[in-house]
């Protein structure tokens, strides 16, 4: 077999499923002189073939960690995590804290989703609120030309700096929440945001700068926990999202006093005030479509294989795809992927 070209090699390279060669000026195949040069042309043959296979096993799944090139928590990212989280060890909150530090298949499987829609190759991704980075690795991973998360808080930028340390095209910064992003207009094919609108203070400038930075015909996928799910999803303290967003926070701290209360309890119930600014229902995610200038389309989980969260019950599922149920199904979190108009002004 012989590949010359399309698969992320440079041009006058080819593979003849063994190594990889020069093509010579009358066309014979020829040994690299240069050892940089042959270092680089494997590198993007390489990245080429991860790219393939990661699309593969997001069309019928999530995909795996060992579809990655690059080591997910390299050693020194590892520590810092281990430091971080150190104030935290006894926490009832400290085992799911560092799998979600330490974890990728949830991003790589909210980014297949978003390949399945818009393909990724060589497109200029956003990604708001990208906590420590793993979404990042997840979108550079399924072959992204440029990928920037940003953070508001210094030592998660740094923590997702090292995690990201030498990758291509990868930027992850420090912003601040008050000032207009630090994007030109229109500059993005995707946008995530993901888990963040619900800790938003003032959600439509939020939303009216990702509009704005987000190409006319490019996609943005928006989500959060859904408030019509009994449960709150970062404490899981049951049925506090039924209620006003601050009477439940209130609710929850009276239960943390209970007498009969345990230790986990107590310390999971006085966190819900804090956790979240607002309730997020399908109706939030239409609005931030109309501050973005886009279309929405709510996803469902039986559509999308490479679907990261453990499945609804059958009759939630259908209740979320009717027009009249949309906003009552309990699903467990409402997750949209909002079109901006080919013809939209950046």
């Amino acid at each position: 077999m012989t590949t010359q070209g399309g698969w992320g090699l440079p041009d006058g390279v080819v593979f003849d499923g063994q190594r990889l060669q020069q093509v010579g000026p009358d066309g014979e195949h020829v040994a690299f002189r240069d050892p940089a040069a042959e270092r680089a042309a494997w590198a993007a043959f390489a990245r080429r073939l991860q790219v393939e296979r990661i699309r593969a096993e997001a069309a019928v799944g999530v995909p795996p960690p060992d579809c990655l090139l690059m080591d997910a928590n390299p050693p020194a990212y590892r520590a810092a995590v281990d430091a971080f989280l150190d104030h935290a060890r006894d926490s009832v909150l400290h085992g799911s804290l560092t799998d979600t530090y330490l974890g990728v298949n949830f991003f790589l499987g909210w980014v297949g989703i978003v390949e399945a829609h818009r393909p990724l190759e060589g497109a200029r991704v956003y990604a708001s609120g990208c906590g420590m980075a793993g979404t990042v690795l997840a979108y550079h991973a399924f072959g992204a030309a440029e990928v920037v998360g940003t953070e508001i808080d210094d030592e998660t930028v740094r923590m997702g700096r090292l995690r990201t340390r030498g990758l291509p095209g990868v930027d992850v910064r420090l912003i601040d929440p008050a000032e207009p992003l630090p994007f030109p207009d229109g500059h993005f094919d995707v946008v995530e945001s993901l888990d963040v609108i619900e800790h938003v203070t003032d959600l439509e400038p939020y939303a009216r700068e990702l509009g704005r930075v987000l190409a006319p015909g490019g996609v943005a996928i928006v989500g959060a926990p859904n408030r019509m799910y009994p449960v709150e999803q970062h404490t899981d303290v049951r049925w506090v999202p039924w209620l006003p967003h601050r009477l439940g926070g209130t609710v929850a701290s009276l239960g943390a006093r209970l007498p009969g209360a345990t230790a986990e309890q107590r310390e999971r119930r006085a966190g819900v005030a804090d956790v979240r600014t607002a309730n997020i229902s399908w109706r939030t995610i239409e609005q931030v479509a109309r501050w973005m200038d886009a279309t929405p389309q709510r996803l469902h989980r039986k559509d999308h294989p490479s679907w990261p969260l453990n499945p609804d019950p059958v009759w939630v599922e259908w209740l979320s795809r009717q027009p009249r149920g949309a906003n009552l199904a309990p699903t467990r979190q409402v997750i949209g992927l909002l079109t901006k108009s080919a013809f939209a002004r950046s």
